[in-house]
């Protein structure tokens, strides 16, 4: 008689860091957004956001002062 083995694995994955970007044209035609990223370092998000945020600035702004 064969011997039937079960076995049972679990795996933990930690999820990748997700950037996530939303930008909105007012009415009147001006620009907001809305960011927002994922992960574990304090330091790495605000990074992370500043660097979009700064990013976003200069392609949607700039040009319209």
């Amino acid at each position: 008689m064969e011997q039937q083995v079960i076995r049972h694995e679990h795996f933990s994955f930690r999820p990748e860091p997700e950037l996530k970007i939303s930008v909105t044209r007012g009415q009147r035609g001006g620009y907001g957004w809305e960011i927002t990223y994922t992960g574990k370092d304090m330091d790495e998000v605000l990074r992370v956001i500043k660097e979009a945020d700064e990013k976003l600035r200069r392609t949607f702004l700039e040009g319209d002062a």
